[in-house]
C-alpha cells in the first residue's frame, strides 16, 4: 500500500486538461462581464452627454423668454435652426456635429399664455438609440 502513494508523481493528463476547462470557464465569464461593463458604461455617458445638450438648450430658451419675445426668439433661431410649422407647433431642427446630436426644439403657444417647450436630442450615430426629452412652461416677455 505505501508503494502506491510513493509513486504518484505530478498530476495526471485529465487532471491537467479538467484544470483547463475550469479556468476556461472562469476566465471567459469575467471577460464577458467586463465587456458588458464597458458597453454599458459607454451608452451611460452617450445618454448624459444628450441630456447635457438638451439641459443647455433649455437653459438658452429660458434666457431667451427673459430677455425676448416669443417672436423675436423664434427669429434669432432661424440662423442656425431649419424652421417648420405644423399642429401649430413651431419646429426648429439643427445637427450637432461636433457632439453627433440632432436637437430638435417646438414650441406650443398655449391658451394661457404660457409656451411649451419640448426639446429632443437625438444621436446622428448610426445604431445609436440614444436620446434625451426635456419639457418646460415658460412666460415669454411681451
Amino acid at each position: 500500500m505505501n508503494e502506491r502513494f510513493h509513486n504518484e508523481k505530478g498530476l495526471t493528463l485529465v487532471e491537467v486538461l479538467a484544470s483547463i476547462v475550469i479556468l476556461s470557464i472562469v476566465v471567459t465569464t469575467f471577460l464577458l462581464v467586463f465587456s458588458q461593463t464597458a458597453k454599458t458604461t459607454k451608452q451611460s455617458e452617450e445618454k448624459v452627454d444628450a441630456t447635457y445638450v438638451a439641459q443647455t438648450e433649455m437653459e438658452n430658451m429660458y434666457e431667451m423668454s427673459q430677455d425676448y419675445t416669443l417672436d423675436e426668439t423664434y427669429e434669432s433661431l432661424k440662423d442656425d435652426y431649419t424652421r417648420t410649422s405644423k399642429d401649430g407647433w413651431e419646429r426648429f431642427e439643427k445637427d450637432n456635429n461636433d457632439e453627433n446630436f440632432h436637437i430638435t426644439i417646438s414650441f406650443n403657444d398655449l391658451d394661457t399664455g404660457m409656451t411649451r417647450v419640448v426639446i429632443e436630442v437625438e444621436s446622428t450615430i448610426e445604431n445609436d438609440p440614444t436620446k434625451a426629452h426635456m419639457e418646460n412652461l415658460y412666460k415669454w416677455k411681451e
